[in-house]
């Protein structure tokens, strides 16, 4: 949620700075919104279980590998829209290190680095191993003056919304407002 915070506000004043406008923003139809709410209701899922001690091991990765593919999908639904690529390639290079590994690996280090005790809220995080698959993708990345952890994924896709608001500030670019009027017609 930080990270979001972190990402809007100086995307917002970048808009601002280059001539756009809040209001623009609500002028903007993003197609596959349905999509997203497979994901966060598959998410919300997943993080219910955990908290209930749920079948997380048996029912998580199924319900993570739908989170995944909606959002994926929403991203390509939209991919013609300023700063959607930086976005898909952070989401692929976390959903990478994820699906392998049946939740974000988070570094031990880093949370040190932080001044953690190595505790982690289990479900789709969990402690990085030696034995994780890709773990320089993992949440590996300590930001101290926010205090949390992020990955190579997570400051991609932060990127690409923060150009995305920005740009979309200033209204739909030419060639995704074309290529949405010619899926309407």
């Amino acid at each position: 949620m930080l990270l979001a915070l972190v990402t809007l506000v100086p995307a917002v004043l970048v808009g601002y700075l280059r001539g756009g406008r809040l209001r623009r923003l609500t002028e903007v139809r993003l197609a596959g919104l349905p999509v997203i709410g497979v994901a966060v209701a598959a998410q919300a899922a997943l993080g219910l279980l955990s908290l209930v001690d749920g079948p997380v091991e048996t029912v998580g990765r199924g319900l993570l590998v739908a989170s995944l593919a909606a959002v994926l999908a929403f991203v390509w639904i939209n991919r013609r829209l300023p700063g959607m690529w930086l976005v898909a390639i952070g989401f692929l290079l976390n959903a990478a290190v994820i699906l392998p590994n049946g939740a974000m690996p988070v570094s031990p280090e880093a949370i040190a680095a932080l001044g953690g005790d190595g505790a982690i809220d289990e479900g789709k995080h969990r402690l990085l191993t030696d034995g994780d698959v890709l773990p320089w993708l993992a949440d590996v990345i300590p930001v101290p003056g926010l205090r949390i952890i992020v990955s190579i994924g997570d400051i991609l896709l932060a990127l690409g919304v923060a150009v995305l608001v920005a740009r979309l500030m200033r209204g739909l670019p030419r060639h995704a407002r074309s290529a949405r009027e010619h899926r309407l017609a």
